[in-house]
């Protein structure tokens, strides 16, 4: 199976500057170790459903692609004032 990184448009929470893959924001310096953390387990439940689904197995994909959907959430918008 060929391995492949999703595109995550992550930002940091503090500033909203885009992540570089790195562990400090390049704009004001947060400690972003626990967001590397999570797009790398969110990145392993995909990759454990694409195997589940390769070997039919529909129960455990559906799990696993429901648990990376929950670490990775795309911001509401926000209200108008």
């Amino acid at each position: 199976m060929k391995e492949t990184r999703p595109s995550l448009d992550l930002r940091c929470p503090v500033c909203e500057a885009r992540f570089r893959g790195q562990t400090l924001c390049s704009r004001c310096g947060s400690d972003l170790t626990w967001l590397m953390r999570i797009a790398a387990h969110a990145w392993a439940l995909r990759q454990r459903c694409r195997a589940a689904l390769n070997a039919r197995d529909l129960s455990a994909a559906l799990r696993h692609a429901y648990l990376a959907s929950q670490l990775h959430l795309p911001k509401p918008p926000m209200p108008d004032l």
